[in-house]
């Protein structure tokens, strides 16, 4: 006699064929994104924060549009010399490509930092930054500026874009 399995199971349709899917098998299957509201929620309760490549963008979104909520925080991240001509005086932006989609759709994420010298670094140089933020205006919009403490050249990541 054929015993059933009283498993919980979930009927998937691939080219009109039906499987059967034992859901305990493909749980960890899926990936494992923090929500935005679980990133803030995780950031606001850190007095210094490091920047994860798979949280990257999100986390870069979140201050950007809460800078307030961030200032004196200490933050640490990797990014290369971006150079932007609306970034001026002893300012630059350290930056990472952000993909939603596919290569083509790449944009820079980052912060502009400053701090003594932090304009003279080669463009596409890779650093890892440790300072504080704070706030500056960028395009009459207020934007996050990390006041650098530390600032040390890095290998470029295996893995550049995030």
């Amino acid at each position: 006699s054929l015993e059933r399995n009283e498993k919980e199971e979930k009927q998937v349709n691939f080219d009109e064929r039906e499987v059967s899917v034992d859901s305990e098998e493909t749980s960890n299957l899926l990936p494992t994104y923090k929500t935005e509201e679980q990133v803030v929620k995780s950031m606001l309760g850190q007095r210094k924060l490091q920047v994860k490549d798979k949280d990257y963008v999100q986390t870069m979104n979140v201050i950007g549009q809460n800078v307030n909520w961030f200032k004196g925080k200490e933050i640490t991240f990797l990014g290369f010399i971006y150079k932007d001509k609306d970034v001026t005086g002893n300012k630059t932006v350290v930056a990472r490509y952000g993909i939603t989609c596919c290569i083509a759709d790449a944009s820079v994420w980052g912060m502009i930092v400053t701090g003594q010298n932090v304009e003279k670094i080669p463009e596409e140089t890779w650093v890892e930054i440790t300072g504080l933020l704070g706030e500056t205006t960028y395009k009459g919009t207020v934007f996050p500026l990390v006041k650098v403490n530390k600032i040390k050249k890095i290998n470029k990541p295996n893995e550049p874009y995030v």
